[in-house]
């Protein structure tokens, strides 16, 4: 299992362990099941729907604990009865943020802890030299759906976009997603720069061709705006990927510089 579930089992037992507990991590649990540790006294299972062959077999009195992790809160309990059971036979349901305990029935709602995903920035160890490395990825669900962004009522720019884009394809108007950057510079001063990551969306209007629209602030053509990537679907254009490197105790935040320069007419 190379997933952010494993990642997560295997972090979470690390805490386990600080705190004297003795903890196995495995894909799936079953009565026949051998520990060197004996019978397990509890289970924390990852995942309604993936998890429910374990959550199933485990016994009813003995704590059972099941983290919704992301696909299962967010799709898999409106389509999947075996992630709903998973809910009904779980002693205490943990989220990774308050919102998502929004997507359970008022009577789970009870049985619900929030853990939100962080890390220590204490360091037990004197850093290498003066650099460390980060690596921020961004990841496209097929679940982040424009009906969600109606139903929150406010969004990422990303999620702005999805909406622009299913609402114009609803009303047969080809449209398109455009991942960049907002650029924010100074055109008078080329030591001012600045920038977001943005994404926005570009309709086909008969004669002008492909128009960008960026339904984040409101604004229609391309000024200001900086395209990277062009396509059908948010999937295919990964917002950002990379690394970052300095101190270890420097705090973590990102500035995006961007400059835009004229160049001549091939």
């Amino acid at each position: 299992m190379r997933n952010g579930n494993r990642h997560t089992a295997l972090r979470w037992a690390a805490f386990l362990r600080a705190a004297g507990h003795a903890v196995e991590v495995s894909v799936q649990w079953s009565p026949l099941q051998s520990s060197r540790h004996g019978a397990a006294d509890a289970m924390l299972a990852l995942h309604a729907r993936r998890s429910y062959p374990s959550i199933k077999a485990f016994p009813s009195d003995r704590p059972l604990v099941v983290a919704l992790t992301g696909t299962d809160v967010y799709r898999d309990i409106r389509e999947s009865a075996e992630a709903r059971e998973s809910l009904e036979l779980a002693h205490r349901l943990i989220v990774l943020q308050p919102m998502a305990a929004r997507e359970l029935a008022p009577r789970l709602r009870q049985k619900v802890r929030v853990v939100v995903q962080s890390s220590s920035t204490a360091l037990r160890h004197a850093p290498v030299g003066r650099r460390f490395r980060v690596c921020v990825i961004g990841h496209l669900r097929a679940e982040k759906d424009p009906l969600r962004t109606l139903e929150l009522g406010s969004g990422s720019c990303r999620d702005l976009a999805v909406l622009m884009i299913a609402a114009l394809r609803l009303l047969g108007i080809a449209a398109r997603f455009v991942s960049g950057y907002l650029n924010l510079a100074d055109p008078d001063d080329e030591h001012i720069t600045g920038g977001n990551t943005h994404a926005w969306v570009q309709a086909y209007i008969p004669g002008p061709g492909w128009v960008d629209f960026d339904p984040s602030s409101g604004i229609v053509g391309n000024q200001n705006l900086v395209r990277v990537a062009v396509v059908h679907e948010p999937h295919e254009a990964i917002p950002l990927s990379g690394t970052f490197i300095g101190m270890a105790s420097d705090h973590l935040a990102m500035q995006v510089a961007v400059k835009v320069s004229e160049t001549a007419a091939a």
